[in-house]
């Protein structure tokens, strides 16, 4: 391998994962490489002469190819510590553990998950059209989360181009989900999977969509207008699924976007979703009691199916059949009170995730204290039978920070006389934490009592 080590920098972008570009500064080592400690292999110089830590170090290699027509796939497998990019010809064909979004440029320290381990992944290219006849480059840039730490370690055992043909699948489009970023000019993408990949969004506004597809009719507009953004990877324990997340930045207000997922290295994608960017965002939000039985949740789909205009025959079988995947939005009220009642896909049950759809949907009556995002919103609801649920909504808004957070609170009957709404059942212990918006549920009491309240 042709390397950089010590903090030196290869410049001109990425021009140096290219074939045009000449390693003539560069050392030449065999792998596995690694900085400090003990380890067998090549050391790397993890500070330069004043003491400053190396946040990437580069790598990269020739191959021949003498017949890439007939190359199907790329597979390989590759260690690193703490995060890593691996290009083809200058095209991303692998990324591990890197920050939502990838890295503003080649220098930048982070990684999605920090830990000190070596990491070992394989992947397989399914889209090998970047392989060219003749000299091809393979490089990669290994960046550290914390430098100082002197942890990063690099090797690629195996690399080998095939012949047999090879599948490539979309992700799944049920599973993505969006929420507002950290300023007004930003959305994340989140995409939740049982499988351990590596994954990209691309998007594009429809005007640029439609700009392309009438200038250039025998070419799927993402292909030549799209932004293409990389996907951080974190496992979420509750949920028992990857999180991939990327930001999609610099957004223009009052413009609709166009947007889809795929795997890196790969060419089938999601079908095109969609989102307004507007300048006022609202939405809603609805909370159903745990008095609703599953028969009950039928008569209402049956109401929203039959009175809703959009809705066709098809759709309403399959929000009838599939009522626990789709659950009720709408005016809480009982079966007999005429009210029309919307079917929302968007699903929220026993801590798992909010899933591609308009408005989110909790269950109250749920064993276990939860958690939840929608846009700039955190949603907390806390277990009554949980005594440090305090604790719980402070910890939760210190890991997930958003604009605003609502706590709704599932309120028994208290007659303890602990605070001055105790005869209406209402611990607002809570509003130590300073919540934007709390929303209190009380069972089992008289109407009298409740008028005796504020």
């Amino acid at each position: 391998w042709y390397y950089l080590d010590g903090g030196d920098d290869p410049g001109n972008g990425t021009v140096w994962t290219t074939v045009r570009y000449k390693p003539k500064q560069w050392k030449t080592a065999p792998d596995p490489f690694y900085a400090a400690g003990s380890g067998s292999g090549t050391g790397l110089v993890s500070a330069d002469e004043n003491g400053e830590y190396a946040h990437t170090y580069f790598f990269r290699r020739e191959f021949e190819a003498k017949d890439p027509d007939h190359v199907e796939g790329i597979a390989g497998t590759i260690r690193y510590c703490d995060a890593v990019i691996v290009y083809l010809n200058g095209k991303v064909i692998f990324a591990g553990n890197v920050p939502p979004g990838g890295y503003d440029n080649s220098m930048e320290t982070g990684c999605s998950v920090s830990s000190e381990k070596v990491h070992e992944e394989s992947f397989l290219v399914t889209d090998p059209s970047v392989l060219e006849e003749g000299t091809n480059v393979l490089a990669v840039e290994l960046h550290q989360s914390d430098p100082s730490k002197e942890k990063a370690y690099f090797s690629f055992p195996y690399f080998n181009l095939i012949s047999e043909e090879t599948d490539d699948s979309a992700p799944r489009t049920q599973n993505i989900f969006l929420e507002l970023g950290k300023d007004e000019e930003q959305v994340y993408v989140n995409y939740l999977s049982d499988e351990e990949t590596c994954l990209e969004v691309g998007y594009m506004t429809e005007s640029e969509y439609r700009r392309y597809l009438e200038g250039w009719k025998d070419w799927d507009p993402f292909s030549i207008g799209a932004d293409y953004v990389l996907m951080g990877r974190t496992y979420d324990e509750e949920r028992g699924c990857y999180v991939y997340r990327a930001p999609v930045t610099l957004l223009r207000k009052n413009e609709k976007y166009l947007y889809r997922i795929r795997h890196v290295g790969g060419s089938e994608e999601t079908e095109t979703k969609q989102f307004d960017f507007s300048s006022s965002l609202s939405y809603t939000f609805t909370v159903f009691g745990s008095g609703i039985s599953g028969e009950d949740a039928k008569t209402y789909l049956d109401k929203a199916a039959s009175q809703a205009e959009e809705f066709s025959a098809e759709r309403a079988a399959e929000q009838k059949d599939g009522w626990f995947g789709n659950l009720l939005s709408g005016q809480d009220a009982g079966p007999d009170t005429g009210e029309t009642f919307i079917a929302a896909e968007r699903q929220f049950m026993d801590g798992g995730p909010e899933i591609g759809a308009e408005i989110p949907v909790c269950i109250l009556g749920e064993e276990g204290s939860r958690s939840f995002t929608y846009y700039d919103v955190l949603f907390l609801v806390p277990d009554p039978s949980d005594e440090d649920r305090e604790e719980f909504i402070r910890m939760e808004k210190e890991k997930t920070r958003r604009r605003w957070t609502v706590v709704l609170l599932d309120e028994p009957s208290d007659e303890s006389g602990e605070n001055p709404y105790a005869d209406l059942g209402v611990d607002l212990t809570v509003n130590a934490t300073e919540q934007d918006i709390l929303l209190v549920r009380v069972t089992d009491r008289e109407l009298e009592v409740r008028k005796a309240g504020p």
